[in-house]
């Protein structure tokens, strides 16, 4: 008997005739339905339908006869986006801020003899929407990104070999006979522009995949041992980086966790100057 109320309820309260809006009206998979009643009035508020999550439908129906019965139906034309809040719109173009980060592990390709970098101690974060847009087309799949963030990895070796910064050159030397090695890392910092594409594979998980351009503004190098029972350290900042490479990411997505991969067939450090490497890094992204 419950059951068979709740659904009267329901089809009465959502398929109602609305003057200001429709005659009939009928929605796909809303993402949640609300039920509120009182002494004299039963609200019903429908969040999301089927292709438009920012859909917003409410009625009020009276109970006690001569009292108005309101209706309001909407779609939120743009909002910013946050961590920790969901996906906003799919279709036309929104602004964001703050969204999705990425945490990771970096390791060095295609380096020269003597440059084993633990990718279990180099660690990447990356924040690619600080500011960002998205366009997608109606009824499609695709949305497409662009926005500024910023990048931070490192490169850590703790083997046998270090980084050393001579006048004009960045080498790859041993530490000195009889030290207690700790590690050498390259740092870089980065301004970035993500140019990504999402394809929404189900409604739960998404793919995502493009170039993300580099703007390498800081680096440094950082050694750290001891010998004869003191701690020593090297620092030097200007490892000789590239100004500009750029990344090709892709991402899955389920929800609002999800993994990624990132490849620079650039050379990290101008060949010139210093060892000549590309960066890959892998981990996992949050509220992307």
């Amino acid at each position: 008997m419950k059951t068979l109320f709740t659904a009267f309820i329901l089809t009465f309260a959502v398929n109602a005739s609305a003057k200001s809006i429709s005659d009939t009206l009928t929605i796909v998979r809303p993402d949640s339905v609300v039920f509120i009643t009182s002494e004299d009035r039963l609200q019903v508020s429908v969040n999301g339908k089927e292709e438009n999550h920012e859909y917003v439908y409410h009625k009020e129906v009276p109970l006690i006869e001569g009292e108005p019965m309101i209706t309001s139906e909407h779609t939120k034309e743009w909002r910013c986006a946050f961590p920790f809040l969901s996906k906003f719109n799919r279709e036309g173009s929104n602004l964001k801020f703050g969204s999705g980060v990425c945490i990771g592990w970096s390791t060095a390709v295609n380096a020269p003899e003597g440059m084993s970098v633990d990718m279990g101690e180099s660690f990447e974060v990356m924040w690619p929407y600080i500011l960002g847009w998205e366009y997608s087309p109606a009824d499609s799949r695709l949305a497409y990104r662009i926005g500024v963030g910023v990048n931070w990895r490192n490169f850590r070796m703790t083997g046998k070999t270090r980084f050393i910064k001579e006048a004009q050159a960045v080498t790859l030397g041993e530490y000195p006979e009889n030290a207690e090695v700790q590690f050498s890392r390259l740092k870089v910092f980065s301004w970035i522009v993500p140019l990504t594409v999402d394809y929404d594979i189900s409604d739960k998980l998404t793919f995502t995949f493009g170039p993300v351009i580099n703007f390498n503004t800081y680096s440094s190098l950082k050694t750290r041992y001891r010998l004869d029972g003191h701690k020593c350290k090297d620092f030097d900042k200007r490892a000789f980086q590239n100004r500009t490479t750029v990344d090709l990411f892709a991402a899955l997505h389920l929800r609002s966790i999800g993994v990624y991969v990132k490849y620079n067939p650039c050379n990290v450090l101008k060949s010139e100057f210093a060892p000549s490497f590309n960066a890959l890094s892998a981990g996992f992204t949050l509220f992307y």
